[in-house]
């Protein structure tokens, strides 16, 4: 009964916020499954009047409660991936996506919504659609961004929580292997997804779901590192506030000493180095349980797929990624 009353009373606040849209552009974020996404989004969603939806096209933990309606929304798709889609498909996709723009299917929430209770603005964190970048931004002008995280560090997370790997998908579609890979990174892909290291699986799973954007989306959109998010926090997050049109950098940093809104996936030593501040521990603590050889075959698979980004023994990114557009 108080389960059920909590669920009414959540639903008769949302369903109370009035939408006056701006003349700003949607936010989203476009990142990997514990990739630091929900740090991002927790600061963006921060901002006063900004309506947030959280992981529309996942079918797991955030969206639990719009399992239903979401799934009314959506096609079926193999590990709920959106690629390879036909016609009637991606118009469900579209659908789907101008629906929840102009809060026509209200499956999101607004944090800070004043009285009477306003939202002027939408931000998405989406994930499970890599190959629809483009596409989104286009077709909804979406102001975006691409978060990417250590291959080795959300590798460790995703198979310490026991998630399973949408290449799986991916690699079961020839036309996505003929249109992304050579034949011999199609053959040594398939040939790991049907071994019984879980280690180099998931390794493989970022380069779907991370270094395929990365390297194919259009690269006027900004990519950013979770790494540089967390050591470079002042000049990254409001570079990134000016970029996204966002007014509450002040509020955004203060937010990046606390735990986000996921921190209960994450392990203890990680909830302490966050809540000492200790950014090199915060990136660097997947280093001393990733062993020589683990290091040695997710090489090998960054190697394979040309991902010049990062190396197993480096926590930080070989480069910087995020610039701000001078076109903005």
């Amino acid at each position: 009964m108080k389960r059920r009353l909590l669920k009414l009373a959540r639903d008769t606040k949302r369903a109370a916020v009035q939408f006056k849209p701006g003349a700003r552009p949607p936010v989203a974020i476009f990142g990997i499954r514990r990739g630091g996404s929900t740090m991002l989004a927790d600061m963006i969603a921060g901002e006063q009047g900004m309506w947030f939806i959280d992981e529309p096209f996942g079918a797991f933990a955030p969206a639990k409660e719009f399992y239903d309606v979401i799934r009314a929304q959506l096609p079926e798709r193999p590990h709920n991936q959106f690629f390879d889609m036909n016609d009637e498909e991606r118009q469900a996709v579209h659908r789907f996506m101008a629906r929840m723009l102009s809060l026509d299917l209200r499956i999101g929430a607004v944090r800070r919504a004043g009285f009477p209770p306003t939202a002027n603005r939408v931000a998405l964190k989406i994930l499970n659609t890599p190959l629809l970048v483009d596409e989104l931004i286009e077709a909804f002008g979406l102001r975006s961004v691409l978060l990417t995280r250590h291959p080795a560090a959300q590798a460790r997370s995703v198979l310490r929580l026991g998630w399973g790997f949408s290449a799986e998908a991916y690699f079961a579609s020839d036309a996505f292997c003929a249109g992304h890979f050579s034949p011999e990174q199609t053959r040594e892909g398939r040939a790991i997804l049907a071994g019984e290291d879980d280690w180099s699986k998931a390794i493989l799973n970022w380069v779907i779901e991370s270094w395929v954007p990365l390297t194919e989306s259009n690269p006027e959109t900004p990519r950013v590192a979770y790494e540089t998010i967390v050591t470079e926090r002042e000049s990254i997050v409001r570079g990134l506030f000016a970029y996204l049109e966002l007014d509450e950098v002040e509020r955004a940093l203060e937010s990046l000493g606390r735990p986000s809104n996921s921190s209960s996936m994450s392990t203890d030593s990680s909830k302490g180095a966050i809540a000492s501040g200790d950014t090199q521990a915060i990136v660097g603590s997947w280093l001393d349980r990733v062993t020589t050889d683990e290091r040695a075959r997710g090489q090998a698979i960054l190697d394979l797929f040309g991902v010049d980004l990062y190396r197993m023994d480096d926590p930080m990114p070989t480069r910087a990624l995020f610039e701000l557009k001078e076109s903005v």
